[in-house]
């Protein structure tokens, strides 16, 4: 992916700064892919909430239950918004 495009940017956070550290392996990995791609889209850096700066996300409404910022090094099941079943996405839900 072209590195000035969502989907490149996204493969150069997940290569170079995901302090997660997920395996090439892992077949989760694109999921992980994903959702950062959907963050660059949709202008993450600016949101109101549980950006990847966002030092307060997990303990301010909406999100108040430990959630953890997105592009975080958590599993991308516990961001904020993210819900999964068997550790795979089945909802994504946006601030309103």
């Amino acid at each position: 992916a072209a590195p000035n495009t969502d989907q490149g940017r996204a493969t150069d956070w997940l290569i170079g700064n995901d302090a997660f550290f997920v395996c090439p392996d892992d077949e989760k990995l694109i999921q992980r892919w994903a959702l950062a791609v959907m963050y660059f889209a949709t202008g993450g850096d600016d949101w109101d909430r549980c950006s990847q700066a966002d030092g307060t996300c997990g303990s301010v409404n909406p999100f108040n239950n430990g959630e953890s910022r997105f592009l975080g090094p958590a599993n991308e099941c516990q961001w904020a918004g993210i819900t999964c079943i068997n550790a795979c996405v089945t909802e994504i839900e946006f601030e309103s």
